[in-house]
């Protein structure tokens, strides 16, 4: 595995860990980890060429002047035209995956042969037509909470983020831990700044027009989604292939890793 930072201009500059030869597939974490979350597809998903990024003002990115997601997506489509990647398979996973979808709802299928969406739901929030519960387990209370004890105590926000989001703890401590430090070298203004963006989101009228196939992968037990949503992403998208994960919550590859990386495997060499 090699790591190298890439001058995106305007001052932005991404670190990229990368891995293996073959086709691409660019990896996009969720928050607010970094491009380390991916440890076990970097070293595991042979006959790929591995692309896992930092994404902007999170691990060793530099942070961007608007932190949205959308500014975000664009600095990956930066990314993609400096790095010359014209037929990657972009997966995002959780935040990761709303800038997937923000890639779509700008570039389109633009030097991509497919999506990978991991564990995230389109809206993020309860609204008309998406309830509470059903559309998204998330309320205005809980993240409003978590934005107020991110000033004082960062540590214990992802710590809460990493605990809810492994099925089984017990086994998974270690990698909790990993989680929690690797997310606490975000920039903090960066990141909440971010996440709120993410939650004001609504991508659902975005997914009929995803013109290039997308795998779904989803945590039978997450607590970031539901049944319903990963019913209504196979149902909207054009190109589904839904693929749930009997015993993990929201971190799939950390809990699956074997099967998360034969369905990847199988659906980047099928496309």
């Amino acid at each position: 595995m090699t790591a190298r930072k890439v001058d995106l201009g305007d001052g932005r500059k991404l670190r990229v860990l990368e891995s293996g030869a073959g086709k691409p597939l660019v990896l996009l974490h969720g928050w607010p980890t970094n491009a380390d979350a991916w440890s076990g597809q970097l070293t595991n998903l042979a006959g790929h060429r591995v692309v896992a990024l930092d994404l902007p003002g999170f691990g060793a990115s530099t942070p961007l002047v608007e932190p949205t997601v959308a500014d975000i997506a664009r600095s990956v489509r930066d990314f993609l035209e400096l790095d010359g990647i014209d037929d990657a398979v972009l997966v995002g996973w959780s935040m990761g995956g709303l800038t997937v979808l923000s890639y779509c709802e700008q570039f389109g299928g633009e030097r991509l042969r497919g999506i990978g969406i991991v564990d995230v739901s389109p809206r993020l929030l309860p609204g008309p037509g998406w309830v509470l519960g059903e559309g998204t387990p998330f309320s205005p209370e809980g993240i409003e909470s978590w934005s107020r004890l991110w000033e004082d105590d960062r540590r214990a926000v992802v710590t809460d983020v990493y605990t809810i989001g492994l099925h089984d703890l017990e086994t998974h401590l270690a990698q909790r831990e990993r989680l929690v430090e690797e997310s606490l070298k975000a920039d903090p203004a960066t990141a909440m700044v971010a996440l709120l963006d993410a939650f004001a989101q609504d991508y659902r009228g975005v997914l009929p027009s995803i013109d290039v196939p997308a795998l779904l992968l989803y945590g039978a037990h997450s607590t970031s989604t539901t049944p319903f949503v990963r019913d209504f992403m196979a149902r909207e998208l054009r190109d589904a292939t839904l693929v749930v994960f009997e015993d993990s919550s929201h971190c799939l590859m950390v809990e699956q890793p074997e099967l998360f990386n034969q369905a990847v495997d199988e659906f980047a060499s099928r496309i």
